[in-house]
């Protein structure tokens, strides 16, 4: 061998593995958190049955794990397009919007509040939380093997996938379906779990 074609072998960078797609990522956290619910908590009394409000709540969810996944996805690129995903959060605003508008145009507001008295909202809360936060960690050191056009942006979405893919996971033990008690037992864990990944999260991406 020349010493010209050792100089060019030895300045060559060796070819990476290409990471995990984020995508696939967030559908194995979804499939964990419920693997783990099961083996830990247990499947709903009546998910034999699939009562009608069970599709209603797995449907909402699984978008909206869905929207997150694809956000992540597009975030975690060099040059984010991050606009392209508007159509589909409007979408999603107009389909929790209107089974909201419709449970309170059909039910009591006293039974629809009566939910929140449970036992069942301190647990939702703090189960979400717990696998958001797991699966955040997990996301996380993937992200380390992309280039987020913004570190911030990404810590965030990280935290919002996460914890989306955990509220999925939760869900088939909880036997609650309101749309109200949906939006808020499920919605402020995901919120704090993307909060909290974006301030602590975003230095761990750093390259």
């Amino acid at each position: 061998m020349r010493t010209d074609d050792l100089i060019t072998l030895l300045s060559q960078t060796p070819p990476r593995r290409p990471p995990l797609r984020l995508s696939l990522a967030v559908v194995a956290a979804i499939a964990v958190t419920m693997v783990v619910n099961t083996l830990v908590l247990g499947l709903r009394p009546d998910i034999a049955v699939l009562p009608l409000s069970m599709v209603y709540k797995s449907t909402v969810l699984l978008a909206l794990a869905a929207l997150a996944g694809g956000i992540l996805t597009r975030i975690a690129r060099p040059l984010a397009t991050v606009n392209r995903g508007v159509i589909a959060v409007v979408l999603f605003a107009l389909l929790v919007a209107g089974s909201l508008g419709w449970e309170w145009s059909h039910a009591a507001p006293a039974a629809i509040l009566h939910s929140f008295a449970l036992p069942n909202f301190p647990f939702c809360l703090g189960a979400v939380t717990i696998y958001g936060t797991l699966a955040a960690g997990a996301l996380t050191g993937l992200m380390r093997f992309y280039a987020p056009a913004n570190e911030g942006r990404a810590a965030a979405a990280i935290g919002f996938a996460a914890a989306a893919a955990g509220a999925v996971g939760y869900s088939i033990h909880c036997p609650i379906d309101s749309p109200t008690f949906v939006v808020v037992a499920y919605g402020l864990p995901i919120a704090w779990v993307t909060l909290a990944s974006r301030m602590l999260f975003v230095r761990l991406i750093r390259w």
